[in-house]
């Protein structure tokens, strides 16, 4: 596994300057395998991350059934509807 860098390269051209990109693949380092271990444990058990200043129209969905989301879409409809 290995990583892409994307760097813009300013051209030249008949209708003047512009820019491309351009794709860069590297290795990963141990150091950087060591992160995504890491990672990857954290994940694994499965944390429930929670951002408690989410706006109120933003809902939280995770690990909902299609009952709660569709209820979660309704009071979505109403926040709105009364601004």
């Amino acid at each position: 596994m290995g990583i892409f860098k994307a760097d813009f390269e300013k051209q030249s051209g008949e209708y003047g300057a512009y820019y491309t990109l351009n794709w860069k693949w590297r290795e990963r380092n141990e150091t950087e395998y060591a992160q995504l271990r890491y990672i990857a444990t954290f994940l694994e058990q499965q944390p429930i991350m929670n951002d408690s200043n989410l706006p109120k129209t933003m809902i939280k969905l995770d690990r909902k059934n299609p009952k709660a989301i569709k209820e979660a879409k309704e009071t979505l409809l109403a926040i709105t509807a009364a601004k």
